[in-house]
């Protein structure tokens, strides 16, 4: 748990050294007083991302020339970040340089956003499980990054062979680090998605009696899900983008790969993204954060974090019903609010840089 939160030049907080509650902690203000980026800073110490913006330049306060995040946890333990424009991040664990530090603290951020779960791309479902296993498996961190910067290469090499600038010998070459990094991305991912999923459904059934929800994690190599050890994955793979490559060179992309992954959501048996109603897609993507707190308290031994953003304005009265329970249970929690409302350990008024516990005059 966050005893302690310390900011420096994050977002609007030029200056903040803020104790929270041990239970449920309601952040109280307008829209824009600064409120999520409270959210936003425990989860880049959990998760190395902000959930918001891609870009680590994006959270400095402006005119600062960088941004320092730190908490101090029920564990008596100190996690760290600061973030240079021309140095980039250091992450540091009891004062000490920590290379990875993913995995002392754990959190599930929940936003009204998070509807494009179900409604949006791909994307946002592979960051989902990412999420989880940048949180309990630190070398997922490492393989995606590999695999990212390797396919970047690859995309790039593949434009400059069209081209005529480059031959084509250099691409077997991006292609072995590909299928090297790719195949962990995807056995990691097909095993969360499992896990995730069954849990998703056995807490969707109490949400929503009499609808089946299921979900099915589609690899980007296979088209369907990988079943059996990375050694038949790996040949898959390889051949996969040998066989593809006259296109892939014609359209300037890697077609193939953990890139290309999904992981469809049904209700019903029917996808959730063309048929469900709009009470059937919260009611899903409740489930399936309700399923992502198991998957981490199962894993660590510890409920995560709870990082609530304005959920509750976006609820009926029995699913907002259904987040009090969840945050009035064992662990810590974090929800945003124009209004006080609910019964929480703490509330905190949030307006100028700064939380108080009484609103202002």
């Amino acid at each position: 748990m966050i005893a302690r939160l310390h900011l420096r030049d994050f977002r609007c907080y030029a200056e903040l050294d803020q104790p929270f509650a041990a239970g449920a902690n309601l952040l109280v203000g307008p829209n824009g007083a600064g409120k999520t980026n409270i959210l936003e800073a425990i989860y880049f110490l959990a998760v190395g991302r902000s959930p918001r913006s891609a870009r680590d330049a994006d959270l400095v306060r402006q005119g600062a020339a960088g941004f320092a995040v730190a908490a101090e946890t029920d564990g008596a333990h100190r996690l760290g970040v600061t973030y240079r424009e021309h140095a980039g991040r250091a992450w540091s664990v009891d004062g000490k340089v920590a290379a990875n530090p993913f995995g002392l603290l754990t959190v599930v951020f929940f936003s009204p956003d998070d509807l494009w779960l179900v409604k949006g791309g791909p994307s946002g479902r592979r960051a989902l499980l990412d999420r989880v296993l940048l949180q309990l498996r630190p070398l997922h961190a490492e393989q995606l990054a590999a695999y990212e910067d390797a396919l970047a290469q690859r995309n790039a090499l593949l434009r400059d062979v069209k081209a005529r600038r480059a031959g084509r010998a250099m691409l077997e070459v991006w292609e072995e680090q590909l299928v090297e990094y790719g195949v962990g991305v995807t056995l990691r991912r097909s095993a969360i998605a499992a896990d995730v999923g069954e849990r998703a459904r056995t807490l969707h059934a109490r949400l929503a009696p009499g609808e089946d929800l299921s979900c099915t994690y589609v690899s980007g190599i296979t088209g369907k899900e990988p079943a059996g050890t990375a050694a038949p994955l790996r040949e898959a793979f390889a051949a996969a983008l040998a066989e593809a490559r006259p296109r892939e060179i014609e359209r300037g992309f890697t077609l193939i790969g953990p890139h290309r992954d999904d992981w469809s959501i049904l209700v019903n048996g029917l996808p959730l993204r063309g048929f469900g109603s709009q009470g059937q897609q919260r009611t899903a993507v409740l489930a399936l954060k309700l399923a992502e707190r198991a998957a981490l308290e199962s894993e660590t031994g510890s409920p995560p974090v709870l990082l609530l953003d304005d959920v509750l304005s976006e609820l009926d009265g029995s699913r907002r019903e259904a987040v009090r329970a969840l945050t009035e249970g064992e662990g810590q929690a974090f929800l945003t609010s124009t209004e006080p409302e609910g019964r929480p350990a703490a509330v905190f008024f949030v307006g100028g840089g700064r939380l108080r516990t009484e609103p202002s005059p």
